[in-house]
């Protein structure tokens, strides 16, 4: 019946469930499939153009008369197929655009409308599988890509803002205000494209499944603070802000177990976006100080800049989202990745950050870490 039908399909989902290996996946429900129903032969066929090749079944070798109905079927418009004489059902599996390929199967006391029907919820299930592996294999790819692209285009930046900081400070010979003011922008346009590679860099590591790797140590808080801030205001697009900012640390404030380098990424993302949403000779202040119970070590980062939209507040850490009336009015380069990458490597440090904002009046970025990486 069909609630046999549909009971047995629950099972064999359930024995799917969370199978990551395509083949043994499919080869599983050929063989629960075939038992469902009582056939002696089964196989899923994949299908490449005018081709079928690459049979996962319950036999080594594929019947010719099951390759034979699998072919007849593709140049039909049917999706199923029975063959009462030869006792054969197969199903073709569709993706949106094309056909993976078809399940065949043959038993010597023929089918019932049933077995068709359990045979096509397991294909959907088939379907699905090969759909989200297909995308996940694409993602990969495009990941791979963006890396090597990101790292192509970073390796002539670094010698480019290198030659270019050793001009402005003479090291060609003198020159002229005009020649210094070109230069400057020059090194404001390479030190901007760095800052977006390697935010595409940092994300398309964590998209292709890299992990990355956490290197401790104890991190002098007021040093990389005070360092890093003064990095993004030299930044020639935020000095002609003319900025009033400040630094206070709380006397108890001392070190923090780090990766120095990533705690560097963090407050540089997050000052960057307070400099950039805050209008010229507006006001960013930067605090650090312990929490009440003495084990984390909490930063704010306070502006007096256009605030975030009530409707963006949900989407902002989420990657490319960024509201781009302000991002124009103001002149804001970047892709949306920042704040991205700061929540995973807030994560990595098992801390947590998060914002408050009022439109028109500023926003203000928390982010919590503890003293000690256990």
């Amino acid at each position: 019946t069909m609630d046999n039908a549909l009971e047995k399909a629950a099972g064999i989902m359930t024995a799917l469930a969370g199978m990551a290996d395509m083949r043994g996946l499919i080869q599983t429900a050929v063989r629960l499939l075939a038992e469902a129903i009582g056939a002696q032969d089964g196989a899923y066929l994949r299908y490449r153009g005018e081709m079928l090749h690459l049979h996962t079944g319950l036999h080594e070798d594929t019947s010719p008369v099951l390759l034979d109905i699998a072919a007849a079927l593709l140049r039909t418009d049917e999706t199923t197929y029975i063959n009462t004489t030869e006792s054969i059902m197969a199903v073709r599996l569709k993706g949106p655009k094309t056909t993976f390929g078809v399940l065949v199967l043959r038993s010597s006391h023929g089918f019932q409308d049933s077995d068709l029907h359990l045979a096509t919820l397991v294909s959907s299930k088939i379907e699905d599988a090969i759909h989200i592996a297909r995308l996940q294999q694409t993602e990969r790819k495009y990941s791979r890509f963006t890396m090597d692209l990101s790292r192509e285009i970073r390796s002539p930046l670094t010698p480019l803002i290198g030659y270019t900081d050793l001009m402005l400070m003479g090291g060609a010979g003198e020159m002229n205000e005009m020649q210094r003011v070109f230069l400057r922008n020059i090194r404001d346009g390479a030190d901007r494209i760095l800052v977006l590679v390697n935010g595409i860099l940092n994300i398309s590591r964590l998209d292709a499944g890299e992990t990355l790797a956490m290197n401790i140590e104890r991190v002098n808080v007021a040093d990389l603070l005070a360092g890093t801030l003064q990095q993004c205001l030299n930044r020639p697009h935020h000095a002609r802000k003319n900025m009033n900012t400040s630094l206070h640390i709380a006397d108890a404030v001392n070190t923090v177990e780090a990766d120095h380098e990533k705690l560097v990424q963090i407050m540089t993302a997050i000052m960057d976006n307070a400099l950039d949403y805050t209008k010229p000779g507006g006001r960013v202040d930067v605090l650090a100080r312990l929490t009440d119970d003495g084990r984390h070590l909490l930063i704010q980062v306070q502006d007096s800049g256009v605030g975030i939209p009530p409707e963006m507040k949900d989407s902002v850490w989420q990657r490319f989202e960024r509201y781009e009336e302000d991002a124009v009015a103001l002149g804001v380069v970047g892709t949306g990745l920042g704040l991205t990458l700061v929540r995973e490597l807030v994560r990595l440090h098992r801390g947590k950050a998060w914002f408050d904002s009022e439109r028109g009046k500023g926003t203000t970025f928390y982010v919590q870490l503890p003293l000690k990486q256990v």
